[in-house]
């Protein structure tokens, strides 16, 4: 297991893990806020994403869901 996990300043619920292989393989992180802080926590397993890459991944990029469209919240959320 090749778990990924997340602690966010922000209040934005879901983050996208984007493996760097090709073709590009997201799946989507949803985190929960902590109760009593500020802080968001979630994790996954990405296991299957590098695995099923078709060649050997060299990175894992996370960004907000929707980042980049007119919903995302700016500025980029901590993480």
């Amino acid at each position: 297991m090749t778990p990924l996990r997340l602690w966010s300043l922000g209040e934005y619920p879901q983050f996208i893990a984007l493996v760097d292989s090709l073709p590009p393989q997201p799946i989507a992180l949803t985190v929960t806020k902590i109760p009593g802080t500020e802080m968001w926590f979630g994790s996954i397993d990405v296991t299957a994403l590098v695995t099923n890459a078709n060649l050997s991944p060299t990175s894992v990029t996370v960004y907000p869901s929707g980042y980049g469209s007119s919903s995302a919240p700016l500025p980029f959320p901590p993480i």
